[in-house]
């Protein structure tokens, strides 16, 4: 009795992959950031995005190139004052792709 012809499965080691891997969310340990400046001066701002809140941050002069977030951090909004923006209808990686 012969065995029917089975195909032969690739290995991982023989798999090439073409796609990039999905990057991860925005960190903020690439940042060199403190909570009350950083080394550029000026304010850092906590960003919390998505249904998760997921918090990252980023420095007022990169929020500035952006007039609706530029806005946020110059007007007298409670944003400013409270150096956090609330972003719950955005995409947390699309938004951290973005501040990369």
């Amino acid at each position: 009795m012969s065995s029917p012809d089975v195909p032969s499965v690739p290995t991982p080691d023989t798999v090439q992959i073409a796609a990039k891997p999905v990057p991860e969310v925005y960190s903020p340990r690439k940042a060199w950031l403190t909570r009350n400046g950083s080394r550029f001066g000026g304010p850092i701002f906590s960003l919390c995005v998505g249904e998760e809140e997921i918090e990252m941050f980023a420095h007022q002069n990169v929020l500035a190139q952006s007039p609706v977030l530029g806005r946020f951090c110059t007007a007298d909004f409670k944003e400013k004052e409270e150096q956090r923006i609330v972003l719950e209808d955005d995409d947390p990686i699309i938004f951290g792709l973005l501040l990369e």
